[in-house]
C-alpha cells in the first residue's frame, strides 16, 4: 500500500508553481519610483529627486482542491502544505503579496468549474495552483482557458488530461506541469514484485487470478484498465472488475462475491480515504484471504489501524521477523528546525542499525529511497 502527499512535499510543490506561475506572469524584480519633492537647504527652496520603493502589489491565487465532501482529508493536507510555503515566505514573492484563495472542488467536475469561475470573476483570481481528481483537470481546463489563467502542478494524472490538453495545446496550454505520469505507470511495479517473490518462492498463489476493483472516476478506470493489462502480460487472469461511486463506504455485499471467487489478488484504486479504509477493513471483517493491493491515492488515514495492519511505536518490536524493510529518509534539506527533538534521539529510536536490522529475517529486504542521510 502506497501513500502520498505530505504537508512538506505540497509545501514544495507550491513553491515551484507560485514560482512558475509568477515567471509565466512576467514578475518583476521589487520596484523602485522616482519621485520629486521639494525640500529647504540653507534658506533655499530646492527641487530633488529621489528614489522610493514601490508598494507590493497583490497576486491573487486560486489553490484548486476537495477542502469538502469524500477526499476532505487530502484537501486538508493541500491547504496545510500551502499555508506552509507561503508562510515560510511571508506571503512575498518579488514585488507581490500573495492571497491565496480557496477553491472547494468537492471530488465533482461541475462543483469545481463553478466554484473556479467563480473564482475567477467574483475574486479576481490571477492564476491557479494544484488539484487532485483527472476529471475535476479535465472539467477546469475549460474554465482556465475561457479566462486564460495560468494553472500550474495540477495532479490529475490520466489520460483523459493528455488527450484534452493534446486535442487543442494553444487553447489548453494554460493548464501547466501536470503533477503525475498516468496511472499505469504508477502501477507497475506493484505487479513486478509479485512476479519476484513467485520467482523467489516467497509466494505461491493457487492460480494467478486478480479482481479488479476502482472509484468510478478517469482515475479509478484508467489505473484498472493499466493494471489490468499489466498484470494479463504476466500471466494472470482478470476474474472480475467493478467500480464504485467516491463517496461509497459499504463493500460487504461486493467483498462476500469476491470471496466467492477466490481471486488470489484484489487490485485497485481509490482517492478517498474513506473508501480505501472501508474496503479493506471490511475485507478483513468477512476473512477475505486475497492479497489486496490498493493503491490509495490518499493520505494516510488517522485511525490507520482500521487497515487491518499492526502499528508499532517500538520500531524494534516492528521489525520482528519481517520480510522488508522500508525505510524513508529525513528530508533535513527541507527542515528549518522543531520538527524532532534532536538527531541523535530521532536515530537511536527510528535509525535503522545492524542491532535493530537483527531483528528481521536473515535474508530480509532493506529497501531506501535516495538520497540517503546516513546516522539520521
Amino acid at each position: 500500500m502506497k501513500f502520498k502527499k505530505s504537508k512538506v512535499f505540497l509545501a514544495i510543490a507550491v513553491l515551484i508553481a507560485l514560482s512558475l506561475v509568477l515567471a509565466a506572469c512576467q514578475a518583476p524584480e521589487p520596484e523602485v519610483v522616482v519621485e520629486t519633492v521639494v525640500v529647504e537647504k540653507e534658506g533655499e527652496t530646492v527641487v530633488e529627486t529621489v528614489e522610493v520603493a514601490k508598494e507590493p502589489e497583490v497576486f491573487k491565487v486560486g489553490f484548486l482542491g476537495p477542502f469538502s465532501g469524500p477526499s476532505a482529508q487530502t484537501g486538508k493536507q493541500f491547504k496545510g502544505g500551502a499555508t506552509m510555503a507561503l508562510e515560510e515566505y511571508s506571503y512575498r514573492i518579488g514585488n507581490y503579496t500573495i492571497e491565496p484563495v480557496w477553491i472547494d472542488s468537492q471530488s465533482d467536475p461541475a462543483k469545481a468549474s463553478q466554484a473556479y469561475e467563480q473564482a475567477v470573476v467574483q475574486d479576481g483570481i490571477q492564476a491557479g495552483a494544484l488539484n487532485w481528481h483527472s476529471s475535476v483537470a479535465v472539467a477546469v481546463m475549460e474554465v482556465t482557458a475561457k479566462y486564460q489563467i495560468p494553472h500550474i502542478f495540477g495532479f490529475g494524472a490520466t489520460e483523459k488530461v493528455n488527450e484534452t490538453f493534446a486535442s487543442d495545446p494553444e487553447k489548453y496550454g494554460y493548464w501547466s506541469t501536470k503533477g503525475w505520469p498516468t496511472p499505469a505507470k504508477l502501477g507497475n511495479k506493484y505487479v513486478d514484485a509479485l512476479e519476484y517473490y513467485i520467482d523467489q518462492g516467497v509466494y505461491s498463489p493457487a492460480e494467478k487470478t486478480v479482481a479488479i476493483y476502482g472509484e468510478d472516476t478517469d482515475w479509478g478506470r484508467s489505473f484498472a484498465a493499466g493494471v489490468s493489462d499489466l498484470f494479463e502480460a504476466a500471466g494472470w487472469e482478470i476474474v472480475s472488475e467493478e467500480y464504485f461511486p467516491l463517496e461509497q463506504t459499504e463493500y460487504t455485499a461486493y467483498l462476500n462475491q469476491v470471496k466467492d471467487l477466490n481471486p488470489a489478488v484484489l487490485a485497485g484504486t481509490s482517492t478517498s480515504p474513506p473508501q480505501i479504509t472501508s474496503l479493506i477493513k471490511q475485507a478483513d471483517e468477512i476473512g477475505l484471504e486475497s492479497l489486496i493491493i490498493a493503491e490509495a491515492a490518499a493520505n494516510m488515514p488517522p485511525a490507520i489501524a482500521d487497515f487491518g495492519v499492526e502499528v508499532f511505536d517500538d520500531m524494534r518490536e516492528g521489525l520482528a521477523d519481517v520480510d522488508v524493510v522500508m525505510m524513508l529518509r529525513l528530508q533535513k534539506e527541507r527542515m528549518d528546525g522543531g520538527f524532532i527533538p534532536s538527531e541523535r534521539e530521532y536515530y537511536f529510536r527510528y535509525g535503522l542499525d545492524a542491532e535493530k536490522l537483527a531483528r528481521a529475517k536473515p535474508d530480509a529486504i532493506v529497501m531506501h529511497p535516495g538520497p540517503m542521510n546516513r546516522g539520521a
